[in-house]
């Protein structure tokens, strides 16, 4: 079993001593583990939407260009679907922002996050599933429904950012 040590230097170890500045720090932290995270699922999103476009490459060579339609639709939606995720508004906010994000709300914009990880891993699986000799309809179809889905919980996650201040 691996322990866990701290990387903290001395000055951030005496800062956390510090009443306030300890717990300030932590969701700091918690707010990049979020950025990180995000950028993670944008970038898988990206590959998925690189594997699409080879895929589509493939279905044109053996000449179903009704498909290639469809797949390009796709293709603009997994980048507006990265985009979104990418740039979506931070956890936690500062001292001085309008809208405040404690930790139980970070904690519930990581359970929107850890989704977004399944669905991108779904959408690889679905993705690499493809056959440019067979119809691909139902697979670009569920592709597109995925899609839709987490763009419905970036609205959702994007709730705590517009809620009124308390």
């Amino acid at each position: 079993m691996k322990i866990h040590t701290s990387n903290k230097n001395w000055f951030e170890k005496l800062a956390e001593a510090i009443p306030g500045i300890g717990p300030y720090r932590e969701r700091m932290d918690l707010r990049d583990v979020d950025k990180r995270l995000r950028t993670w699922i944008a970038q898988q999103i990206y590959l998925s939407r690189v594997r699409l476009e080879e895929h589509k490459n493939d279905i044109f060579e053996v000449k179903k260009p009704e498909a290639l339609e469809r797949i390009d639709r796709l293709c603009v939606k997994l980048q507006k679907l990265e985009d979104s995720i990418k740039y979506a508004e931070y956890g936690y906010a500062g001292v001085f922002d309008k809208v405040k994000i404690k930790k139980p709300e970070l904690q519930e914009l990581f359970k929107y996050d850890v989704r977004f990880v399944d669905e991108a891993k779904k959408m690889e699986g679905l993705i690499e599933s493809l056959n440019p000799h067979v119809d691909n309809d139902p697979i670009i179809k569920e592709l597109s429904i995925l899609a839709d889905q987490i763009y419905r919980a970036i609205a959702e996650r994007k709730n705590y950012f517009s809620r009124p201040i308390a």
